[in-house]
């Protein structure tokens, strides 16, 4: 598995680009796709988000972009940043055909309602089909 470190250091557009960058050179589509996700309360108060991105060709080693900066369990700056990287990798990874801003507040949505305290490992379909 291919680690990469992701800091976002903060929920700035720059923070945010660059894990969608991070996946576009380590797991380029159309031959890559996001398997899950993870989200990882921390000590102190912080998060952490996985993202599993798994290849087609199973000769090629899954890629592990861990970011921080991310979070949920609420309606704020955070979660918004988790679910604008969400919608940015499923529609790179043509997972989901809705328009970004749709998806975005979709996932949005199920982002902000997510137990704080509790670590969560999701599938990108599990995702999916949740917001259905």
């Amino acid at each position: 598995m291919k680690y990469v470190d992701c800091i976002t250091g903060g929920v700035t557009s720059p923070a945010l680009e660059n894990v969608l960058k991070a996946a576009i050179r380590y797991a380029p589509q159309p031959d890559w796709y996001l398997q899950h996700f993870e989200l990882v309360p921390t000590k102190g108060g912080d998060y952490s988000v996985n993202f599993i991105l798994v290849p087609l060709n199973s000769g090629e080693e899954e890629v592990f972009i861990e970011t921080d900066g991310l979070s949920w369990g609420y309606g704020g700056e955070g979660p918004h940043g988790l679910a604008t990287v969400l919608a940015d990798l499923l529609i790179y990874y043509r997972q989901s055909t809705e328009t970004n801003k749709t998806l975005r507040e979709r996932i949005f949505r199920w982002v902000a309602r997510q137990p704080q305290d509790q670590t969560q490992t999701v599938s990108a379909q599990e995702l999916l089909s949740r917001l259905a």
